[in-house]
């Protein structure tokens, strides 16, 4: 043979061939001086050459015709396929490999389905030539980079997938999942179901051999979802019954595994697949693992089982009589006969490895039920093993309770004691007792019912409902006594008493272990594991209370008879209410008003909130009635009325919390200037004298007055300044100035309500949202004064 090739390559010339490379293989300056026409004729002369060699070396100078042409180009996809073939038999996977690198501009000519095709035909036939792995995974790795490069994304993911599975059989698990899951995100944005199946089947085999079962079945779960979609090949469909089968015998259900197993078996035979083989070694596994061990020859007798008579069915026919008669000695004795069919499957490894466990349980359990007390040399030399694992092993026993015994090591002996017997009385008065506790539960249950006028089903309910609104968003933004509880515990617990104090639970007749186990019902609270605390699923943070705040408005002047469907109607006009709170107001002297409650407002008004943001400030836009701004609807934004949050923010709506206007050196005035009794006397303020009940909401005020002793040319007698300071110490170090140099450089502004803008009738209308109209702020007064200390009064 090595002849006639020489005297065929000498006819085509010396320069055609580069023989330092090994027989049939072209160098590139041969192939580009010297072809064969694409015609069908040459294909035959190729078919008719007299060994592999000599058609080899046509079909490649056959491929190097220049022609384009529609029959040029399908004769050059039938010699692809014929070289292909030719190679793969003459076991030349790097020629194969160099091949892909050749065609590369013969594809730009052809489709991308065709060349897709002719892709996967070459690294097929590679991976039917035996210790190619390492090649396969670099022939791989270099397509995915050209089809990157060329823009071919539905065989860049073939290849990649074809590449995960190499990586699989190589056990490099982390590069083949790395792969893995960029790639089923990709194949899923473009929703193509068939390459999803092979996809999710490799990420579960990938989880498998991870030792991650869990995850293994989400991605079997997946791979079925997109099965069923779609048209599955029996083939596909066959390796997802075997891969269910692996899993299910993993878990140990081995009846359902060997079910999985059948049906595998039968699509794959019908096909004549080679993975029928491991279908049927499953399945005898499974009769094995089963105590169905008499059943094994019937299976491998059947019309299907002799099919496949051989090493592999012989070595489970050899364990499945080991295990019949419960002999080690027999078993080890498969296992040394058949190692590459039984220990080089590590399905089957595994699996035996817990039978050998068994079996060795079930051998010592019978040569010592005879016996109450035995030496365990004599049970190791009974049973063939060494002293150091007998012993070990009846340990384990022992503490697994397969049966009741202790070791006496220092006689080195086993003991094993009498089933000890049980009273019958003692079960039945355990039992009894549960049923007084279930009878008095549920008259404990019926006697809230009455009292409540509902069922204890209702109470729970009741109780559910009431808890977790009070730990709700909405009411966790005007509820500060309750936020303040949970920001004292790291996890945002409130103790279980804390809510039991409150009158609405208190009304409903519920204790501790009522609550308990309702709120252990509950999707939106968690109870503690001790049963003395309750938090939220979800924590409220402060990122959280902004956001939410962000999209709250407050309604004011609202109707006596609204209600939530009448608010939700009004309010669901210029977006999606995703929740309304009514507020009606408090006395000051209640127990249950808090700073928040009037900070946002002493009048009955709406916390009402928007889905969005955008929503909430559009229904300020739109819903604030102008025309009637002293009785009609007012709205405003929750964060708006915050003025340390805006303040932080430098919101220059708020600028005058920064400081009064007295601050400004532009207000100072001298207390010698004849200007300062007109600035203090009553005229100056119409608005504070309106009536004695404006005069009297704006006293107090100040928590300390300070009068300093002046001349008949300074202010009156009775000219007071308010401070906003608690003790005479606080104030030197607020002011650290002279008596005399108070009046000119250390203003003082009292702490006061913001100042609304002025309304047509003269005053500033609704302030701080309580619907009155604000008292005139008066400035701090101070008066110049000689030498002497202010005195306090």
């Amino acid at each position: 043979m090595a002849n006639s090739c020489l005297h065929f390559v000498m006819s085509l010339g010396s320069s055609f061939f580069d023989y330092s490379r090994g027989p049939g293989v072209l160098t590139m300056s041969a192939m580009q001086s010297s072809y064969l026409p694409a015609t069908t004729e040459s294909i035959a002369m190729a078919q008719e050459a007299k060994d592999a060699s000599e058609s080899i070396l046509i079909l490649y100078r056959v491929l190097e015709d220049p022609s384009s042409s529609s029959d040029a180009v399908r004769t050059k996809e039938v010699a692809i396929t014929n070289l292909t073939n030719y190679l793969t038999k003459e076991n030349r996977a790097e020629e194969l490999r160099n091949l892909l690198t050749q065609l590369r501009p013969f594809f730009a000519l052809i489709p991308k389905a065709k060349t897709a095709k002719i892709v996967r035909g070459i690294i097929d036939a590679v991976s039917k030539i035996p210790g190619t792995s390492d090649l396969q995974i670099s022939l791989c790795k270099e397509m995915v980079e050209w089809t990157r490069a060329e823009k071919r994304t539905f065989l860049r993911q073939r290849v990649e997938a074809r590449l995960a599975a190499l990586l699989l059989e190589s056990q490099e698990y982390t590069e083949a999942l790395t792969l893995l899951s960029g790639l089923i995100k990709e194949v899923r944005r473009l929703d193509d179901k068939l390459l999803l199946v092979d996809i999710d089947l490799l990420e579960s085999k990938l989880h498998f051999s991870l030792r991650n079962l869990p995850k293994a079945k989400a991605s079997l779960t997946a791979a079925r979802t997109a099965a069923n979609a779609i048209y599955v090949p029996p083939a596909q469909q066959g390796t997802i019954d075997l891969q269910s089968g692996i899993l299910h015998a993993e878990e140990k259900d081995y009846k359902t595994a060997y079910s999985y197993f059948f049906e595998a078996f039968e699509g794959f035979n019908a096909l004549d697949d080679p993975k029928a083989i491991f279908c049927l070694k499953y399945m005898l596994l499974c009769k094995i693992m089963v105590n169905q061990a008499d059943d094994v020859a019937g299976v491998i007798s059947s019309k299907a089982g002799l099919k496949y008579v051989g090493p592999d069915v012989d070595a489970m026919k050899a364990v499945a009589d080991a295990y019949s008669k419960r002999s080690l000695k027999y078993f080890e004795t498969a296992l040394g006969d058949y190692k590459a069919q039984l220990e080089e499957d590590p399905i089957v490894h595994r699996h035996l490895s817990s039978l050998y466990d068994t079996l060795l349980e079930q051998n010592l359990c019978r040569l010592i039920e005879a016996y109450s007390r035995v030496e365990i040399a004599h049970v190791a030399e009974m049973i063939e093993l060494p002293i150091e694992n007998v012993e070990k092993k009846l340990s384990q026993m022992i503490l697994d309770k397969k049966f009741a015994g202790t070791l006496d090591q220092g006689a080195g002996c086993l003991i094993i004691f009498e089933d000890a017997k049980t009273e019958a009385i003692f079960p039945a008065t355990l039992e009894t007792i549960s049923n007084v506790g279930k009878v008095v539960e549920s008259l404990y249950m019926s006697a809230q019912a009455k009292g409540t006028g509902g069922g204890g089903a209702d109470v729970a309910q009741k109780i559910v409902k009431q808890v977790e609104y009070q730990f709700s968003d909405i009411n966790l933004v005007a509820n500060e006594f309750l936020l303040k509880i949970m920001n004292k515990d790291s996890e945002g617990y409130v103790p279980l008493s804390v809510i039991s104090s409150w009158k609405k639970i208190k009304s409903l007749g519920a204790t501790n272990q009522m609550l308990v186990k309702a709120l252990r019902t509950s999707t939106k609270l968690i109870v503690s594991d001790d049963g003395k605390k309750v938090r939220r699923r979800q924590p409220f943070t402060e990122k959280h209370k902004e956001e939410l705040q962000s999209r709250m408005i407050i309604a004011e002047n609202l109707p006596e008879d609204s209600s939530r469907n009448s608010l939700e109607k009004v309010f669901s006009v210029v977006g999606s209410v995703k929740n309304i709170k009514i507020c009606h107001p408090q006395e000051p002297s209640s127990a249950r008003a808090s700073k928040s409650d009037t900070l946002v407002s002493n009048k009955m008004h709406a916390l009402v909130e928007y889905e969005t943001s955008q929503q909430a400030e559009k229904a300020v836009e739109k819903l604030n009635d102008e025309r009637n701004w002293r009785k009609g609807l007012r709205v405003r934004t929750v964060l708006r009325r915050s003025p340390k949050s805006v303040m932080r923010l430098k919101r220059p709506d708020f600028d005058h919390y920064a400081g009064s206007d007295d601050e400004s050196p532009h207000s100072q005035v001298s207390s010698d200037s004849p200007t300062s009794e007109a600035i203090h006397s009553p005229e100056a303020h119409p608005e504070d004298h309106q009536s004695g009940a404006k005069k009297g909401w704006a006293r107090g005020r100040g928590k300390l007055h300070i009068v300093a002793p002046h001349s008949p040319q300074s202010a009156p007698a009775g000219a007071v300044g308010h401070f906003d300071t608690s003790s005479p110490r606080q104030a030197s170090q607020k002011c650290p100035l002279s008596p005399r140099q108070v009046s000119q450089k250390c203003p003082f502004s009292p702490r006061q309500p913001p100042q609304g803008p002025r309304m047509p009738d003269g005053t500033r209308g609704f302030t701080m949202g309580r619907g009155k109209p604000a008292a005139s702020s008066v400035a701090a007064r101070t008066v110049a004064a000689p030498p002497p200390a202010p005195v306090l009064v």
